[in-house]
This record gives structure tokens, sequence and C-alpha cells, in this order.
């Protein structure tokens, strides 16, 4: 099994023995069979004490007759490529460079950083600008770390250990290089969205944009008295028929934060179901007990903005309180929406790669259990 693929090729390098002549037995499948209250009709605890017995004997009758091959080496490049600079990117060539090989980042944008360049703080309340010019310091800094900002792939072709790879710059230049692996952190952004009016009321804006309004010092929470925000907008149906998990959490951190900006301003969440995993749970909690009203929606019924408000009138927004059964109007100086996430890896450049894509667009990975984060090639 997968599983036990690394404890025995560790376990024969202790012993000195071939992998090829170890082997792996379930036997604790008939443990359990012996454990439960009633055996089936006619199996007895002997029965599968034989059965584990020859499974047993079966794997050694294989490594008797096993003789075990050469192990095919192929010359590999030590370098490795990674493509995109948002925190994972930068992450993940820090950690092959601090084990003394080089890696090249290619990023198409002109800094580095991703979605760190407009994120304000977490949940917890960290802040991200002191991390974002930490990590950026220590990519520039180190020996090992090669940067091409304005680069995109153009051409790749080899497998693994032996890939050679073709980027083209801002200015039309090409260039090729040879490397072992290539790690893919190209990320995702939040999805656009026409939906209530976005893009055409100033009032109308997303979770991102409240972010990036939050983070300027001349932002000012008292200018609100009430702002009521959407879960779900054009998300978890088709054609993005899944949840990203982060909406709901950065609703509660805006939520929050307004709160403590502006004890007196009301904040509406308009949810289909608030997804907090793990201990994000407290937050909901938190936001709750400073006055955050949430309100779940049907998603055949979902809120509506009432007419069509002309910059500078404040909003209407409807929506059918199920505890109170009957319909409810909103008043917001601020409608904030959740869209989800998209990812930006294009089929071009998995295709280069000869990796695949889920039916959502994302990475798809060799096994979701045992390999969740390797292609398949």
């Amino acid at each position: 099994p997968y599983l036990f693929t690394g404890k025995l090729k560790n376990l024969a390098r202790e012993r000195l023995l071939d992998p090829d002549l170890m082997d792996v037995v379930d036997i604790m499948s008939f443990q359990r069979q012996q454990s439960r209250d009633t055996l089936p009709e006619g199996v007895t605890a002997q029965h599968t004490d034989n059965q584990a017995l020859s499974a047993v004997e079966v794997a050694l009758a294989k490594l008797i007759a096993a003789d075990p091959l050469p192990v095919a080496t192929i010359p590999t490049h030590r370098q490795a490529l990674v493509v995109g600079s948002g925190i994972a990117g930068m992450q993940a060539a820090l950690a092959v460079a601090d084990h003394g090989y080089p890696v090249t980042i290619v990023e198409r944008e002109e800094t580095l950083g991703g979605n760190l360049n407009w994120l304000h703080h977490t949940i917890e309340g960290y802040l991200l600008t002191p991390l974002l010019e930490e990590t950026v310091q220590k990519i520039e800094n180190h020996p090992l770390v090669e940067v091409r900002t304005q680069t995109t792939i153009s051409a790749s072709f080899g497998e693994a250990g032996s890939f050679y790879t073709t980027m083209t710059d801002i200015g039309g230049e090409h260039h090729t290089i040879e490397h072992a692996t290539v790690i893919l952190a190209t990320g995702g952004s939040e999805a656009e969205t026409r939906s209530y009016g976005s893009g055409e009321h100033p009032s109308v804006i997303t979770q991102k944009a409240l972010e990036m309004r939050m983070g300027k010092a001349d932002f000012n929470a008292g200018d609100l008295q009430a702002v009521v925000m959407i879960q779900c907008v054009d998300s978890r149906q088709e054609p993005r028929n899944y949840c990203s998990r982060v909406c709901c959490p950065t609703s509660l951190k805006h939520a929050l934060k307004l709160k403590e900006l502006n004890p007196d301003i009301a904040v509406y969440i308009l949810y289909r179901d608030m997804m907090t995993p793990g201990f994000l749970e407290s937050y909901f909690t938190e936001a709750r007990k400073k006055g955050v009203i949430f309100i779940q929606y049907d998603p055949q019924d979902k809120p509506e903005l009432v007419g069509a408000p002309s910059p500078g009138d404040p909003l209407y927004v409807a929506v059918v309180d199920p505890l109170l059964g009957r319909p409810l109007h909103i008043r917001a100086d601020l409608l904030v929406l959740a869209t989800g996430i998209v990812p930006q890896l294009s089929p071009e450049m998995v295709g280069l790669f000869g990796a695949h894509l889920d039916q959502d667009g994302f990475f798809r990975e060799a096994d979701s259990k045992w390999r969740p984060v390797d292609a398949l090639k």
C-alpha cells in the first residue's frame, strides 16, 4: 500500500535489504472480524486465524520467488522551478533553496506577493504586510533563488527529474532552463460578479474591495450606519458549484473589524450555510455576541436589491427571515458580496507540464488522500 512505501524503504535501508524483498500483510482485518460480537454464520475464530496465516503464507511464497532487479536511475538536474510568487510560491522556493538546491521563481506580475499585496490582516488580527515584506526580503537575499517577474511560461517538455522550460519576459526575450521538478503555485483570485449592481453602484462592492478600503488610513467606519453582507453570490451553483471555504471567515473578519471601529454600526450577514472550519467557529460566536445579525436565506429565494438605486441613494435589500416567516427590507449604506475563489491555473499552463484540472478548474491531485499535492505525471 502507498501508505507503507516510505516506511518499507527506510526499514529496508536499516536491514540492508532490497525493498522488493519486503511486503505488507494486513492481518488486522481478520482480528477486527473476530472482535465483533457475532461472526457470520459458519465462520469461527479458528477460520479467521487460518485466513490470516494463509495471507502470510502467500506473501512469503511471493517473496521466496522474488528476483529483485536493480533500480533504474536517470540523471537529474537538481534545480526547481516555481510558477507563482504568492506566499505559497515564495515559501516553497525558500524551502527548496534552504536544502541547497537552486530555484527559479516565475511571476507574471511586476511584484512578488500575490494576494498578500492587498490583504491587510487575518481574522486573528495579525497584520500581513510585515509577513510580505519579510518573505520578499528573504527571497531577494537568498543566493540560490532567482526571480523573474513579468515573465510567463511559453513551453515545457520532459519528465520528473528532467524538464526543459522556456520563459518569455515582457520584452519578448526567451530563456530556457533545465530543472528536475516544478511547483505550480499560481493561486486563486476573487470571482468577478455583476449581481446586485456590482460594478455599477459605488456602494455595492466585494469582500476584496472592502478589505482594500479598510486597509487604507483614511477609512472611517463612523460614516457607515448599516452594512449588509451576502454570502455565496454566484457561488455553490453552476458553473461554480463549489464552496471556497474562505468567504465566511472573511465576512466574519470584516464584520468584527467594523464592530471594533464602530460599535454602533449595524452589520447583517445573509447566508446559506456558515462555513467556519476548525476553531473559526469561535469567531462566529464572537460576532453574534457583538451584535452582528445573521439571517439564513433559501437558495431558491435569494436576497434581492430593491429597485434601481442611484449613486448616493441608500440601498434596500429584501430577504425572507426564516424565523419570522416574513420578508424584511434592510437599509444599507454598503452592500458587500462574497463571490468565492476561482483558480488562476490555466488549462494551457497545466498542459505544458502534463498535469490535469478537475471539473472546477483546480489542480487535479494524483490521490486526494495519499498524494494531495502531486500530479499524476
